[in-house]
């Protein structure tokens, strides 16, 4: 029921006449998956998906990897650009030269959704992206957008990050883990940066028990 890669029936022809846009039959594609639509979900041999959905895969990568496009990336974005469950953020395929703020953090920055969190965040405008990752992955993350990449073996508290964000307000943390530690973490984030009431902190799952909203800061929002 989630992200699927597909392909177009090798036999029969697609409804709309191919464009560079639109996939030809026989082209590799991804989608996401349908939800309560038996035509249009996934785990079976064939279904049916209007072509809108559909995106090329590029050829660099596999099935298993195209997969997961779609997932991470819609988690992604409505964190970043959702105006009721996100940060609201300028959407970057609206307007991409719209500054989207000095600072963001991103914790598990390796992860699935990490990895599109730092990307869409530079493309996004960011000045400063810091995220951390295991020691092995601190590179692929700065490869990525991020500015900074803390080893979370050893970065472990809210005033590492602060420090890492050298002086620069935040506007949001995005915990692409989705731990109870992950989510009380992004909160004392903004706490210690002493971030403004429209610093956000986003999380890919919905918010622990731990994560009760502090009365002191009514203006920081969690959302999951």
């Amino acid at each position: 029921r989630g992200p699927q890669p597909s392909f177009f029936d090798r036999v029969k022809s697609p409804l709309s006449v191919p464009t560079p846009r639109r996939p030809a039959c026989g082209d590799r594609v991804f989608f996401q998956g349908l939800l309560g639509d038996y035509d249009g979900a996934t785990f079976q041999q064939y279904c049916r998906v209007p072509a809108d959905l559909l995106a090329h895969m590029p050829p660099n990568i596999s099935d298993g990897q195209a997969a997961g496009i779609s997932l991470a990336t819609v988690a992604t974005a409505v964190a970043l650009y959702d105006e009721r469950m996100g940060h609201g953020l300028p959407p970057l395929w609206v307007n991409s030269a719209a500054g989207a703020g000095p600072a963001i953090v991103v914790l598990g920055g390796a992860a699935s959704v990490g990895q599109y969190a730092v990307q869409l965040a530079r493309l996004s405008g960011f000045t400063c992206i810091v995220a951390n990752a295991v020691a092995a992955n601190c590179e692929l993350v700065k490869s990525l957008g991020a500015h900074v990449v803390l080893d979370r073996s050893i970065a472990a508290t809210a005033d590492d990050y602060v420090r890492a964000l050298d002086g620069l307000p935040i506007d949001v943390v995005l915990d692409a883990i989705g731990h109870d530690g992950t989510q009380t973490l992004p909160v004392a984030i903004l706490q210690a940066a002493a971030a403004r009431p429209a610093g956000l902190a986003t999380s890919v799952a919905a918010p622990a028990a731990s994560c009760e909203p502090c009365p002191e800061n009514e203006g920081q929002r969690t959302c999951g």
